[in-house]
């Protein structure tokens, strides 16, 4: 499998390698290793994987969550996609905030894996990398309706940062929640373990599900459905307002007092499209994005200018030719 990187400035008008037909996953925190690990746990070519600048390096309290979201928000706003992940295994606000803005599938790596537990098992147990993170998925995991199905959290005593050297841990927890919880299966939870799964599942006679493998099966098959989200109610397309202070990006995706009446429904076509209308998003940094192009084993580097040069040479071709035909 060939994999383009691609470092630098990203223009969302320009960038065409995202399409309408790829799923978008977003990494909310800022570290590089946490996106390659994530990217190279995802199984299909048809996959973006992005991380943005803004934000804390990892993810571990509300308040990390909290700034992180502008970040993931502006990434989402900026690219195009069939279905969208934002790859931290939380209740992060950053799912339910853009299945407000887009009608295509968004999902994130809790409600995913726990859909999915749900499925091969009565209880589910899971194993994260610090105690902080207890209390927080356990919250989480009530408001998604999932606590009657969890045997129990269990954490390693760690940092995020330090989850690919966690594997001895993950092991003896799983199985102190499988004998002593009655768990099962097992969820990873943390994208950074994606990295350990099949090692992790070598010593255990459960289901072991990997969350950032979930998230992408779950997203692909609502895509495969042709389902998007509900406009009807809950996560109706936010009404207008100015923003102060922020990237003006965040302002495209409301709808406009005096493009639409905020309480007229809209149609597929117009919600489609609504977040994407108006060129007043901009360059970003994006520090890092994965996308596999074809088969092969080699990784090809490109710069901002060399990959950007080759598609506008090709668009200034094909429009010369359309001229011609003129």
């Amino acid at each position: 499998m060939k994999r383009i990187v691609i470092n630098g400035l990203l223009q969302r008008k320009s960038f065409s390698s995202t399409s309408s037909s790829s799923i978008l996953v977003v990494n909310p925190n800022t570290s590089n290793s946490f996106t390659k690990v994530i990217r190279d746990s995802l199984p299909s070519k048809h996959v973006v994987c992005v991380q943005s600048e803004d934000g804390p390096e990892t993810i571990e309290t509300v308040y990390d969550e909290v700034l992180s979201t502008p970040g993931t928000m502006r990434v989402l706003l900026q690219h195009e996609y069939a279905g969208a992940i934002v790859a931290c295994f939380s209740d992060h606000p950053a799912v339910e905030a853009a299945r407000e803005i887009s009608h295509k599938p968004i999902v994130g790596l809790l409600d995913s894996s726990c859909s999915t537990a749900s499925f091969l098992g009565d209880r589910f147990g899971i194993v994260t990398t610090s105690k902080s993170w207890e209390p927080l998925l356990r919250k989480g995991i009530e408001r998604l309706g999932f606590a009657n199905r969890c045997a129990a959290i269990r954490s390693c005593d760690g940092r995020v940062e330090h989850a690919m050297k966690m594997e001895e841990e993950l092991i003896l927890l799983s199985e102190r929640i499988i004998e002593k919880d009655g768990a099962d299966l097992i969820i990873l939870g943390c994208a950074g373990f994606a990295g350990l799964v099949n090692r992790v599942s070598a010593h255990l006679d459960v289901p072991i599900i990997e969350p950032v493998c979930a998230a992408y099966h779950v997203c692909q098959g609502l895509v495969n459905q042709n389902l998007s989200t509900s406009k009807r109610s809950l996560y109706a397309i936010p009404k207008f307002k100015n923003i102060k202070g922020m990237d003006h990006s965040f302002e495209t995706a409301y709808i406009r007092r005096e493009e639409k009446n905020c309480d007229a429904k809209l149609t597929d076509e117009e919600i489609d499209t609504r977040p994407f209308e108006a060129d007043t998003v901009g360059n970003q940094n994006i520090n890092r994005l994965y996308h596999d192009e074809s088969d092969g084993d080699n990784t090809t580097v490109l710069s901002y200018d060399d990959y950007f040069n080759v598609h506008n040479d090709d668009d200034d071709r094909h429009s010369n030719t359309s001229n011609k035909k003129r």
